[in-house]
């Protein structure tokens, strides 16, 4: 990679980094240094493309990838003998990064090794700024090349693989399976994400059509292309997100030069319109996969609630909040008032409600606030083409983070910070401090090794996972083997070791406190119905019954009817024990 002009490989023209260079310019080394662009513009495109999701963390091997997608861009920061720059935005990342250690060190995370790999998201995010800082001083302009190209190249396929989802079609270990019905994702894992990504692909057909790479036309079928894969998801993040770009464009400052070309934009709106008023019935005709009613659609649905609950939350806990990713906590302490959500709600749906729970009022607010200044201070000041399209592909972020959880997945934050610190290296507020060549290095070397090692415990946990189901099911071998030994996701690692404790008689209070734990953390079915087992065993009625009622307030009524069934039947199993009645609340009246 280098700082001098270079021609690249086909592709990578024609998805947008267009560099004029005469012919006889080229050479081996500038050729090297464009495949090197354009292998680093799929490894942006990567993180969208791997189709395993597993549980307990289904999109941990995809945030994992796009971590790793900053490796070759630190390693030749450090090899060019550059310091990373870091910023006041790059900074405040930083300073962030320490509030979750504060938080498990204060006693407020109920698995306290959550709390480092909050503060790695954070830290990726600083150095991820400081990152494309250093790259835009010795290569202006290739890393938007290549992190544009790689958008098109994630959407493009993301497109044809959400629409063989659509026609129900098996492409095999490429493609994530998803449940009839539903609607497609790709290998995303999520309808919205997945429209948000095609949003970002649509930008960076603009962007390349902007920078000359591509004509026309080719951008024309590219964007109708995608914008089939948009109304496929049916989601409405997405259909805002169309009408900001194509609100956008048709008032867009003359930089862009869009106004010779608003019924082109004019066209391709109508066209959306057509797809996304003709999906369900095109969907009935044709017998594909699923498709939920326009009506349907059309509703409010549960986000004004959630955001009703996260309110009371934090008008409960409004000085410090609940902890960094804590939200599931706020919907088991309004319970009942909310008991007619029947899901689990880890999140607020709203990135600004989301830091007033984790941080509290004060510093949640300031948070936002300033994030809010630093976007409100970059519009002020964009004036090239290029800055615009960047802050528009923000802007559709920051509408999904308005309705959603995007601000919660590594591959959406990282390039997101890249793009903020491509922006503040064309215009800042105060001058940036190099940090010297050996921390830079020290810090890539750091960085690698947590993404490896989480990849490496991850894998650990997915494979115990596994063997603990099959031996639930009486497959193979029924003694447990150990518990893998873990480096950095040490909080999950926690809580799927507390499941292994069986409820039994005369436990040590620190093990049914370690399933009380586990049942508020993470309040799924098995986990409150063996700490109710665990309670009832040991003599703590009251708090059987409230963990049951929990239950039945939680989750459908269904189950709620199939756990009195349960509970029943373990009352019989030990008669010894001290009755406790299952409680009304939550019954099914059918």
């Amino acid at each position: 990679m280098t700082t001098e002009q270079s021609p690249v490989s086909n592709l990578q023209q024609a998805l947008g980094s267009t560099v004029a260079v005469e012919p006889k310019a080229r050479s081996k080394r500038n050729t090297s240094t464009g495949v090197c662009w354009s292998l680093l513009a799929f490894g942006f495109a990567l993180p969208w493309l791997v189709p395993v999701h597993s549980y307990p963390w289904p999109t941990l091997y995809n945030e994992v990838a796009a971590g790793l997608a900053l490796l070759p861009l630190a390693l030749w920061v450090v090899t060019r003998r550059a310091g990373m720059v870091f910023d006041m935005l790059s900074l405040g990342f930083a300073a962030v990064a320490l509030v979750p250690l504060l938080q498990a060190a204060g006693g407020m995370l109920a698995f306290p090794g959550e709390a480092p790999v909050i503060s790695v998201y954070l830290l990726g995010c600083a150095v991820a700024v400081a990152i494309a800082r250093s790259c835009e001083a010795l290569a202006p302009g290739r890393l938007p090349d290549a992190l544009f190209a790689g958008f098109v190249i994630a959407a493009v396929v993301s497109t044809a693989l959400a629409l063989a989802q659509w026609l129900l079609l098996d492409w095999g270990p490429f493609m994530a399976p998803i449940s009839i019905g539903n609607r497609p994702m790709a290998n995303v894992g999520q309808s919205n994400e997945l429209s948000t990504l095609l949003l970002w692909g649509l930008i960076g057909l603009w962007w390349a059509h902007a920078r000359r790479g591509i004509g026309a036309w080719v951008a024309i079928f590219a964007a109708a292309t995608l914008l089939v894969g948009i109304a496929s998801t049916q989601s409405r993040t997405g259909w805002l997100g169309i009408a900001l770009l194509l609100a956008f464009a048709w008032v867009s400052p003359g930089s862009l030069g869009t106004a010779k070309h608003r019924l082109v934009f004019l066209g391709l709106g109508l066209w959306f319109a057509v797809l996304a008023f003709g999906w369900t019935y095109t969907t009935e005709l044709i017998g594909a996969g699923g498709a939920d009613s326009l009506r349907s659609r059309l509703r409010s649905g549960l986000r004004p609630e959630i955001w009703s609950m996260m309110i009371d939350g934090i008008h409960h806990r409004p000085w410090l909040g609940y902890g960094w990713n804590q939200g599931r906590l706020v919907q088991v302490d309004e319970l009942p008032q909310y008991a007619d959500l029947k899901r689990g709600i880890q999140h607020a749906h709203n990135l600004v409600l989301d830091l007033m729970l984790w941080n509290g009022l004060p510093l949640g607010l300031a948070i936002a606030a300033l994030l809010g200044l630093w976007l409100w201070w970059q519009v002020q000041r964009a004036t090239s083409a290029e800055q615009i399209l960047i802050l528009l592909t923000i802007g559709t972020f920051t509408l999904h983070a308005l309705l959603e959880l995007p601000h919660c997945k590594a591959f959406f934050l990282v390039p997101v910070a890249l793009m903020m610190g491509i922006l503040n290296a064309r215009s800042t507020l105060v001058p940036p401090a190099r940090l010297p060549l050996a921390v830079s290095a020290a810090l890539v070397i750091a960085l690698g090794s947590v993404l490896l090692l989480m990849w490496k415990d991850y894998r650990a946990i997915e494979l115990d996972v596994q063997s603990q189901r099959l031996r639930a099911a009486r497959i193979g071998a029924h003694a447990p083997p150990p518990a893998p030994e873990i480096y950095i996701l040490n909080g999950l690692q926690a809580a799927l070791i507390n499941e292994r404790i069986e409820p039994r008689k005369h436990m040590p209070a620190d093990e049914i406190e370690r399933l009380r734990l586990t049942a508020r953390r993470y309040p799924e079915e098995a986990a409150l119905l063996r700490y109710a087992k665990a309670a009832a065993l040991n003599g703590q009625s009251l708090a059987a019954q409230d963990a049951l009622r929990q239950a039945c307030m939680l989750f459908q009524h269904s189950y709620c009817d199939k756990l009195r069934i349960a509970w029943g039947e373990f009352a019989r199993e030990h008669p010894g024990a001290e009755p406790v009645p299952f409680p009304r609340l939550g019954l099914s009246t059918q």
